[in-house]
């Protein structure tokens, strides 16, 4: 087993050879964890306090627990944190300004995706609020600090003929859920937490399914809450009514529409290994969630009104929304066909 500590401006690695305890110093951290890679998966030894002085891994460790946030959210941010702490845990809070941040930034925009090194940036600018509220900074050091622009993920959009492959790829067992994704827009959570109480008929004869409550992972476990990610997520969404005969037939004792082969809730870990298998049978490449934006994508493309779009979605407005709409690419040019016919 080997351990990183840091002392002054260098870095202690601890580890055994021949039985024996012994330690090796060098001049940076990249250099330590690259020998103690050699022994064990290390990780730096961080310091709550550094000459009596609080540190930021200190603070980090004494805010985040009593920062109001959900469960879900929580556990994010502490793996984000885990990269302010991999290289400025150490470091007194006296000595947190704005070029020290620049710099950190700096380092970890060569290691990390831009849409970590944002998320880490929220957390440090969050933290470091809280620290000047405390009184323990005088000024937020994360102000006015910029990071390299996010580069969007280049959204994989089903067409109906793409999602018919998908379908027709994809295991018994899960078709409904498939179907589902797909006709509702829903989003995981809430379609995990779906029993059987919520799909009912509307007064006006069509079949609904209520969203009202949402299944979450916090620490690996599923935790089942009856609200949804957002005030507007509470909604009715119409689906077909085979759809949902079947989805009623198909719930469990307990309610539950959906469960895994074996009983219990279906994880997105091990979801995931069957969905590549469905991806790569049906020739196309695309996250579960996708079937969400092509559910949006497909209406808006069909001429439904967006506020349409946007309640069935669940979002607080169409800003939101309008990150799911995509063009389809179904052969034909409507643009073309306007100016033709003019």
């Amino acid at each position: 087993m080997a351990s990183i500590r840091q002392r002054g401006s260098r870095f202690q690695v601890m580890y055994r050879e021949h039985g024996k305890q012994t330690s090796k110093s060098f001049g940076t951290q990249a250099e330590a964890q690259a020998f103690a890679s050699k022994f064990d998966r290390p990780d730096v030894v961080h310091r709550t306090e550094v000459r009596g002085e609080l540190t930021v891994a200190g603070y980090l460790a004494r805010w985040l627990p009593t920062h109001r946030l959900r469960d879900t959210t929580r556990e994010s941010y502490a793996t984000y944190a885990k990269h302010i702490t991999a290289r400025i845990g150490n470091l007194p809070m006296r000595e947190l300004k704005p070029a020290k941040v620049r710099e950190f930034f700096r380092q970890i925009e060569t290691e990390l995706s831009g849409g970590m090194v944002g998320h880490v940036l929220t957390v440090l600018r969050e933290m470091s609020r809280a620290a000047v509220a405390d009184e323990i900074l005088t000024a937020d050091p994360t102000t006015g600090v910029k990071i390299a622009g996010r580069e969007s993920r280049e959204m994989s959009i089903l067409t109906p003929e793409e999602y018919a492959r998908v379908y027709d790829a994809t295991p018994e067992h899960y078709k409904s859920l498939i179907r589902l994704l797909w006709s509702s827009g829903l989003r995981w959570g809430e379609a995990m937490g779906l029993k059987a109480d919520c799909i009912v008929q509307d007064v006006h004869g069509r079949w609904v399914v209520v969203v009202k409550r949402t299944l979450a992972q916090v620490n690996g476990r599923p935790v089942l809450r009856d609200h949804g990610k957002t005030k507007n997520a509470t909604r009715n969404v119409t689906i077909p009514a085979d759809l949902a005969q079947t989805l009623l037939d198909g719930a469990e004792s307990d309610g539950h529409v959906f469960r895994a082969p074996r009983g219990g809730f279906i994880s997105r870990s091990n979801f995931r290994h069957v969905w590549v298998r469905v991806c790569a049978d049906a020739g196309v490449s695309v996250r579960v969630h996708d079937l969400r934006h092509s559910h949006a994508s497909l209406l808006a493309n069909s001429g439904v009104n967006l506020l349409v779009v946007c309640k069935r979605l669940g979002h607080s407005d169409l800003k939101v929304t309008s990150r799911y709409l995509h063009l389809i690419d179904d052969g034909t040019d409507p643009a073309l066909d306007v100016l033709l016919a003019a």
